[in-house]
Formats: C-alpha cells, sequence, structure tokens
C-alpha cells in the first residue's frame, strides 16, 4: 500500500508543523529513508510543515525507536 491512509485527510495540515520520527535505521535502510521523505512530501502538499527528527545513534542495539530511547530515561 503506498500513500496516506484516508484519515490523514480528516486533520486540518494547514501550516501545522509534525515532527516524523523513524527508527533509528532510517540512516541505514534506503527504503526506510525514502518512506520517510515520502510522507514528508505528502504533509507539505497539505499543508503541513514537516520536521524530520533523527534518533541518536549512540546507544548501540538497546534503542531503535522512540519508544526505546524513552525508556533510556525512565
Amino acid at each position: 500500500v503506498k500513500g496516506l491512509i484516508p484519515d490523514f485527510h480528516l486533520i486540518n495540515w494547514e501550516n501545522r508543523k509534525v515532527y516524523i520520527v523513524f527508527d533509528v535505521n532510517v540512516q541505514t535502510n534506503p527504503d526506510v529513508k525514502r518512506a520517510r521523505t515520502e510522507l514528508a512530501s505528502e504533509l507539505v502538499q497539505l499543508g503541513a510543515k514537516p520536521v524530520c527528527v533523527d534518533l541518536p545513534d549512540h546507544y548501540g542495539d538497546s534503542v531503535n525507536g522512540v519508544d526505546d530511547l524513552l525508556s533510556v530515561f525512565t
């Protein structure tokens, strides 16, 4: 499946800052990086202001996604 799910069109994205946070492998996996770029592009077309956030990779295998990173600090 490609593109946004229909529910995305129910939100008013105009001038809304949106933080896109993918897993750490966004830097090493070209398919994941492409997916993030395409999502950001779709959001721009809807009027949003996307900001891509790169998670730190210096935690090793213990941190993959934002949920893992938050657990480091709790």
